[in-house]
């Protein structure tokens, strides 16, 4: 999954004093330190000033001139663990997997992390103010992934190039099954009902953001 926010002139104006990502103030773990930043950003006048100045707001998804997403690729199988993501409800952990490559064109600038950062919490902030008999909470695991792969366009699948290496970055099988598995110990992990991870990445992919359904 890939996300374009603020463009970066304000992210870095958005960006707080003394942060980076991976060195929390307080004695708070990354993903807290990261988790406060993120909210001040959130309530910062400029970022509230660009949420209230959206160019598209109030617009369908399909409006004329969309891109179109591409024709889905060769299903993937999946193991037989338990649900992950079939339904919203109670308890739910949070995968953020961002994957830096190794030139500039596929790194996030820290202001760009904390921008996917804050864009994340607002959308699950927004999930949860739909429907408070659900009781929904989000639990984050946020990992920042540094990989050596190169960018290949020309790639036959273009995720897999990117996201096992991820995976094995993190101590899970460089496959889509290491995938499941990294749900699955966050469920454990934090004893949510339910699980489910996103990738951020600047590796070329089919389409701008995408999900599996029925996946995690």
């Amino acid at each position: 999954m890939q996300i374009v926010t603020v463009p970066p002139e304000e992210a870095d104006a958005h960006l707080p004093e003394r942060f980076s990502p991976g060195r929390a103030p307080g004695g708070l773990t990354a993903t807290e330190g990261l988790g406060v930043a993120a909210l001040a950003l959130r309530e910062s006048a400029r970022y509230l000033e660009s949420k209230a100045t959206r160019p598209r707001d109030g617009e369908p998804w399909n409006m004329p001139g969309c891109i179109q997403a591409p024709p889905a690729g060769q299903a993937r199988s999946v193991g037989a663990a338990g649900p992950t993501s079939e339904f919203l409800e109670g308890s739910v952990s949070t995968g953020i997997v961002i994957v830096q490559g190794p030139t500039a064109d596929l790194r996030f600038t820290d202001a760009e992390v904390l921008a996917i950062v804050a864009e994340v919490q607002n959308g699950l902030t927004s999930l949860a103010a739909s429907n408070p008999l659900a009781a929904v909470t989000f639990t984050y695991n946020i990992q920042n992934v540094n990989l050596t792969v190169p960018a290949d366009p020309n790639a036959p699948d273009l995720e897999s190039l990117w996201r096992d290496p991820a995976m094995a970055s993190l101590s899970f099988a460089p496959d889509w099954t290491g995938v499941n598995d990294y749900v699955e110990s966050l469920r454990t992990q934090f004893e949510t009902r339910s699980s489910y991870c996103g990738f951020f990445t600047k590796y070329p992919v089919n389409h701008f953001a995408y999900a599996l359904i029925g996946g995690p």
